[in-house]
């Protein structure tokens, strides 16, 4: 059995407000400093997203529009990715779903640490609740700060 090739994005900072492929779909990408990557277009239905944050399937959305967490511990089959750039409300853009990148802390993380999604709308920390633990982490924390609001590197964990 054959398994097809490959497909590369040639940018993953492109958004538009033309849907740029199939939302949902994932592609490659090899990032000059974090490496191998995996994006997924997606459709933003918030009032945008900043670089860094976390974003989770739209309740209810049958066009597999986006939206910021609501809450803290977010599970992890809700979480399409974290945006590596802005992408406007109502536009097409790519979100970071497995492998290094960039997330905007919550508050101060330590490395080797898993990681979550915060009280902080979008923002990713390294505390959960006991109970959410099994089903909210999505990756590690490479880099740590002492500082909220940081953008710190990550290593998401395949969210695909």
């Amino acid at each position: 059995m054959s398994i097809g090739p490959i497909v590369y994005l040639s940018n993953p900072s492109d958004t538009s407000t033309s849907q740029m492929a199939p939302v949902g779909t994932v592609r490659a990408f090899i990032h000059p400093t974090y490496g191998y990557q995996q994006y997924r277009a997606v459709k933003c239905a918030e009032a945008g997203v900043s670089a860094g944050i976390a974003v989770v399937w739209k309740s209810g959305s049958t066009t597999g529009e986006v939206e910021l967490p609501a809450a803290a511990n977010a599970e992890v089959n809700k979480i399409a990715g974290i945006a590596q750039q802005a992408i406007a409300s109502g536009s097409y853009g790519w979100v970071l779903c497995s492998g290094d990148g960039q997330a905007m802390a919550g508050e101060a993380v330590t490395i080797d640490n898993l990681m979550f999604t915060t009280g902080t709308v979008g923002h990713v920390d390294d505390a959960a609740t006991a109970s959410a633990i099994e089903n909210a982490a999505f990756g590690t924390f490479i880099t740590g700060t002492a500082s909220p609001d940081a953008l710190v590197h990550v290593r998401v964990s395949g969210l695909l």
